[in-house]
């Protein structure tokens, strides 16, 4: 504790408008011609000349000079001031010392220590630096070599004498040319500090600077009265804390374990045959450990922990914000995932629904990628020989499953080609059935005995596929054989009927359509029939075609003929006579339309076929569905 009669304190506000620390110097300083004192003017883009070991130190030594001198002002102030907070004055000062303690920061090489904790390293390292000082004996400003000296004597460090503190030039990045306080010295000035302990302080000094910063908060989130006010136990030191920052960071952790605990219990119900709600309910988990990560970052900087005590807990705690976050966004895939294929023009288990998976989840899944390394790299991990890493891993993993990268890219050409989808009923090899699922890796396709078949998709999209599915008609083209004792004037009744016959019918497409006499067969006449009937749906199909046949066959039966009956069969015994009276009739009927002029050979005329259409009853008279064929106008 500081005693009631001492103006100068030392207090610490980082990260902040403020971005005040308290720091006492008994260097000897008043020597030092100073342009940036308590009250002169203020250049805050001008850079410290660090363009040797003696411009270093003495930027050094003028920017904590100053920054003492404004300290002892603004305590000045804010110890007559009523209240907690800074009066507009007061911050005033506060803003000036801010400007003068980072003209001090730029003293020290910092390259290699993570973003997110530069600032604090360096306001701890500022002060250790100022309390090993304070008991050291430094030599006069102008023996310390400057630019030309390091030149001609080919040097590139210099070291305070009788000490390991080193200013050195930095070789790489962006201040390359600069001498600066070494990495190797920020490192280990708490172990200086632990050495140098025991020494007395040169007159002038602050005495307990640093344990007096590592009892206190940041002023803007814990005033410096409220912590002066704290009884004295709790100041005492813990792990080189004082120990209510324990306190306040231990009542904090229970608090969140057990609302963590609470929306764990939560996040695990059942959600049923929800799952945007399952997902919805997994993605708080982590959302909530990112935001108790980011809470104890805040709370750590706000009480204010100091040294390796705080460069530990803090990478903890960022390292599990990003992973936390990331986990967060890759579930929020999920989630994206299910809101597009609960669109209505998504069919389930289709390849449309397995490409919108994959996309919104490779999508999330770069995007927290790019979060992690984001996070890596402001941790101070070093994020190119990752990624270098991650390639070489990413070309053995890639090697050692090229069948399912194979099997993903022929996916990914279905999706493109659109050559079959779920509920398409085709033919694969001699694979006959519904696709059920057209998967990344694999297709499932169920036959017509319900069996499931998996077709890796690399097979499926090199194979012949036949998609019935993706017809918009049918073909009708029954084989039609009658027996060589039919008469020529019998099978013109046969075409004649049988082109009426698909020209009236309401479900025959009227081009192309026709019936033609087109050979000798080893034991019949062929005929071939070309007609198209208007659907999609097979088993309409099916219904009509049977419609067509039987009517086929009452023309052949009303010609007086019949269908051929095979050569291995004994026409001897089992042929059927034809019948004369038919016969005759059908042969009188031949003459009459070929005497009138009116034999529809070889080709029926435009307006007999207009004439025709839909003339026919289908479903035929006594279906239950027989509807009468429209009047003739």
């Amino acid at each position: 504790m500081m005693r009631k009669d001492r103006r100068h304190t030392l207090y610490t506000v980082v990260r902040s408008y403020v971005g005040i620390v308290a720091m006492g110097i008994g260097l000897g300083l008043a020597s030092v011609p100073n342009a940036w004192s308590a009250e002169g003017p203020l250049y805050p883009l001008d850079p410290p000349d660090t363009s040797s070991p003696q411009a270093t130190m003495r930027s050094y030594l003028e920017a904590m000079q100053a920054g003492s001198e404004s300290f002892a002002s603004l305590m000045e102030r804010y110890q007559r001031e009523p209240g907690l907070s800074f009066s507009p004055a007061a911050q005033e000062k506060a803003d000036r010392l801010t400007l003068q303690l980072n003209r001090a920061m730029r003293c020290f090489d910092l390259q290699g220590v993570s973003p997110s904790l530069k600032r604090k390293v360096a306001l701890d390292s500022m002060l250790l630096l100022k309390e090993v000082l304070d008991r050291l004996d430094l030599p006069a400003l102008n023996s310390i070599p400057d630019a030309r000296a390091m030149e001609e004597g080919n040097q590139d460090r210099w070291r305070i004498p009788h000490t390991e503190i080193v200013i050195a030039k930095v070789k790489e990045g962006a201040r390359s040319g600069e001498y600066l306080f070494s990495p190797d010295t920020i490192d280990r000035l708490p172990e200086f500090f632990q050495a140098v302990g025991s020494l007395p302080y040169k007159p002038g000094s602050w005495e307990g600077v640093y344990a007096f910063y590592s009892s206190i908060g940041r002023h803007q989130f814990i005033p410096w009265k409220l912590t002066e006010s704290l009884p004295s136990w709790t100041k005492v030191q813990v792990l080189e804390q004082a120990l209510w920052r324990w306190i306040v960071l231990g009542s904090a952790l229970l608090l969140i374990m057990a609302i963590l605990v609470v929306v764990s219990r939560w996040s695990r119900q059942d959600s049923g045959n929800r799952p945007l709600l399952r997902y919805g309910r997994r993605i708080v988990m982590p959302a909530s450990v990112s935001v108790a990560a980011w809470f104890l970052s805040f709370l750590l900087d706000a009480v204010n922990v100091t040294g390796q005590t705080h460069v530990i807990i803090a990478t903890a705690l960022g390292g599990t914000l990003f992973v936390a976050a990331a986990w967060a966004i890759m579930l929020f895939g999920h989630v994206l995932a299910e809101i597009v294929v609960s669109a209505p023009d998504i069919r389930p288990r289709s390849l449309d629904e397995a490409m919108a998976r994959l996309a919104a989840r490779v999508t999330t899944f770069v995007i927290a990628a790019l979060v992690v390394l984001y996070g890596a790299e402001r941790l101070g991990l070093p994020v190119v020989p990752l990624i270098a890493g991650l390639g070489v891993g990413s070309l053995a993993l890639a090697l050692a499953a090229q069948p399912t990268i194979e099997n993903f890219i022929a996916g990914l050409t279905l999706y493109a080609d659109r050559q079959v989808r779920v509920g398409d009923f085709c033919r694969f090899g001699e694979t006959l059935g519904t696709v059920e699922e057209i998967g990344m890796r694999s297709t499932r396709i169920r036959t017509l005995d319900h069996t499931v078949v998996s077709v890796p998709n690399a097979d499926f999209s090199k194979a012949r596929l036949e998609n019935y599915s993706a017809r918009k008609k049918m073909w009708y083209h029954p084989p039609i054989r009658l027996p060589y004792d039919t008469s020529p004037d019998q099978l013109r009744y046969v075409l004649v009927e049988v082109q009426r016959l698909l020209c009236a019918h309401p479900r025959v497409l009227r081009e192309p359509v026709y019936i033609r006499f087109v050979g000798f067969g080893e034991h019949s006449l062929d005929l071939e029939v070309f007609a198209y009937i208007n659907t999609a749906d097979y088993n309409e199909y099916l219904e009509i075609r049977e419609d067509l046949n039987l009517r086929l066959m009452d023309v052949i039966t009303s010609a007086g003929t019949h269908l051929a009956i095979p050569a291995q069969i004994e026409y001897q015994a089992d042929a059927p006579p034809l019948d004369p009276e038919r016969k005759r009739q059908v042969e009188a009927r031949v003459e009459e339309w070929r005497s009138r002029g009116a034999l529809d050979l070889p080709k029926m005329p435009p307006e007999k076929i207009a004439e025709l259409k839909d003339s026919l009853a289908y479903p035929p008279a006594g279906s239950s569905a027989h509807k009468e064929p429209p009047k003739m106008v």
